[in-house]
């Protein structure tokens, strides 16, 4: 009997160390299994961090290329301004924009080989013999990249139309007179000679200005100062007095 209980004992142990070793090894399968998902989560959501990222960063480029401005037109002139572009192939184009009661003249003009094109958008009558002069006019030059509005002249009045002598084109006015030409460097319109008139709170006069020699824009040329400008002012309006008025074309 003592020997049966002893075996049946032993046999109770070792069923006992058996379900204890299946119970570890669970365990440990278990273990790794766990460990072994963890390892494969990490690269995933590394993965999708990076394709968010990627995507925020293409959104974000997106936005700053959005917000930037483009370039915006600039118009010389008013039939710049209509077409949209600010150079042409010949004078015959600019003058084929014009409207009716629009105008235009050619001139000849120091430091250019060919006449230039005065445009204007209206004249008027100075009951002088000219039914078409105007105070204001856009200048168009012929240069390397075709014709183009190089600036505009304008005077201070009707009483002051404008008009031309020994190759300036003038504008005037009650207390302001200037010559203009081609500049020979930059071959735009450039101010040869100005001269304007101030009064001061006890009625003296001031002039202010400068007087170039040539056609070169960047020479200083001659500052007007007050002791002896009031006779270079007569002078340079005695000019303007002679010159010739521009006669102008009007577009019926």
């Amino acid at each position: 009997m003592k020997k049966k209980k002893v075996i049946a004992v032993m046999m109770a142990c070792m069923v006992s160390l058996m379900a204890g070793c299946g119970s570890k090894e669970v365990s440990t399968t278990e273990a790794s299994t766990t460990e072994a998902s963890t390892t494969e989560v990490q690269p995933q959501e590394t993965l999708a961090i990076a394709e968010t990222s990627a995507e925020e960063e293409t959104q974000s480029t997106t936005v700053v290329e959005e917000v930037i401005p483009e370039d915006e037109f600039i118009p010389n002139g008013f039939i710049e301004e209509k077409l949209k572009k600010n150079d042409f192939e010949s004078y015959e184009e600019v003058i084929g924009y014009l409207e009716a009661g629009q105008a235009y003249a050619y001139v000849d003009v120091l430091g250019s080989d060919e006449p230039v094109l005065l445009i204007t958008e209206g004249t008027y009558d100075n009951f002088d013999g000219n039914s078409a002069v105007t105070i204001t006019a856009y200048v168009y030059i012929n240069g390397e990249n075709g014709v183009s509005c190089s600036s505009i002249i304008a005077s201070e009045g009707t009483a002051y139309p404008l008009a031309v002598k020994d190759g300036l084109l003038y504008a005037a006015g009650n207390h302001m007179v200037e010559a203009d030409c081609i500049s020979q460097e930059t071959n735009a319109l450039m101010v040869k000679e100005y001269i304007s008139e101030n009064f001061d709170e006890n009625g003296t006069a001031h002039y202010t200005g400068f007087i170039r020699t040539g056609n070169q824009v960047y020479e200083d040329g001659q500052e007007i100062d007050d002791a002896d400008s009031e006779h270079k002012f007569e002078e340079l309006m005695q000019d303007y007095a002679d010159a010739e008025v521009i006669s102008f074309t009007v577009i019926e």
